[in-house]
């Protein structure tokens, strides 16, 4: 189960394709923190891009939820961190 009190890498992008890049890319992070969060930045495929990604990295030997999420994103135009 993802563990939402835990660190965590994250991964933003509109994410058409998901390519081996990609995957290697999530390798290393997912070697950081154990857990990374993937928000796509593509409402309109939305769900077609996340079952994509989700088959490539359990493909790759990873568990959704365990390993990763896969989460939609609003149309964030400015980012403010505290």
């Amino acid at each position: 189960m993802f563990r939402w009190d835990e660190p965590t890498t994250i991964m933003v992008g509109a994410w058409e394709t998901w390519t081996d890049k990609d995957t290697a890319k999530f390798r290393e992070l997912h070697k950081q923190t154990g857990q990374v969060a993937i928000y796509v930045h593509n409402y309109k495929e939305w769900h077609e891009i996340s079952q994509v990604i989700d088959g490539k990295l359990t493909d790759a030997g990873f568990s959704w939820q365990d390993d990763f999420i896969v989460e939609n994103m609003p149309n964030i135009n400015d980012v403010w961190v505290k």
